[in-house]
């Protein structure tokens, strides 16, 4: 466990990621020295100012998402073990059915939401890196919406082509996996691990809780309707065996991704 790197890409948010992810990662023990975060050149010593010199504050570019993740891959190893996070990530959960809400340990302030209890964060992470290896694969993640409805509903783990969330994930960093889909780069990036490797696992009794588009800097700066709706053409023009134009209520156009089985035996 502590030759993981958690890497976190920001924008314009040092005081929201030192209450949120970075909060969040501390109450889970993990060590400053195998956080990672990656800003924009001009933002480097803002961040180190606001939160210290033990975490390790790396140039990621200020060219988009896309830019930012590539230049993760750029800086570590082949088959190095990353978690991927957005800034702000405020808890993770896992599928729990019980009567009744309880109060959240972390923040006692707020009720954990309903049959979902605080995820072991660690245990999670340990358990992700240990199917890739028990399965060859290279990515794996959450189910993409806190909603015990819907989750306790799906099998607990699958290996089927399933989109893998970018809030959290885990992956092993492999060179050849380019990003260029600045909007929809989880969607791509799920893409390209399964066409690699045939497969990727999601814990569909797992989930976790961000405010991606709320707040100063961050996705709510670059993500307009008219950059949505070119990532739809690009995802559609790229990956046109896999990916199809969704209709939902969503303020923005959206995809889906075409149910592809894995030849992997689970």
């Amino acid at each position: 466990m502590d030759k993981i790197k958690y890497c976190i890409r920001s924008h314009k948010r040092p005081e929201a990621i030192k209450n949120k992810t970075l909060s969040f990662l501390n109450y889970n023990n993990i060590p400053k020295k195998q956080i990672y975060i990656f800003v924009g050149e001009e933002e480097i010593e803002t961040y180190k100012k606001s939160l210290g010199s033990e975490y390790n504050i790396l140039y990621g570019g200020s060219k988009g998402i896309a830019y930012c993740d590539n230049k993760i891959t750029e800086y570590f190893d082949e088959d190095e073990k990353i978690v991927l996070m957005d800034d702000d990530i405020k808890e993770a959960y896992e599928l729990f059915m019980r009567e009744g809400k309880e109060k959240n340990p972390r923040n006692d302030k707020r009720l954990l939401p309903s049959n979902l209890r605080l995820l072991d964060f660690q245990l999670f992470v340990k358990d992700g890196f240990d199917l890739l290896e028990s399965y060859n694969l290279t990515l794996f993640g959450m189910y993409p919406v806190c909603n015990s409805y819907f989750m306790k509903n799906t099998k607990p783990i699958e290996l089927d082509l399933n989109f893998i969330i970018g809030r959290i994930s885990g992956y092993l960093n492999k060179k050849d996996i380019i990003i260029k889909d600045d909007c929809r780069e989880d969607y791509e990036r799920t893409i390209l691990h399964f066409k690699n490797t045939g497969g990727v696992i999601r814990f569909n009794h797992t989930c976790c809780e961000a405010d991606t588009y709320i707040g100063a800097g961050g996705l709510a700066e670059s993500r307009t309707n008219e950059k949505m709706e070119q990532s739809v053409n690009y995802m559609l023009t790229t990956y046109p065996d896999i990916v199809s134009r969704k209709k939902c209520k969503s303020k923005y156009p959206e995809i889906r991704l075409k149910k592809l089985k894995t030849k992997i035996c689970s």
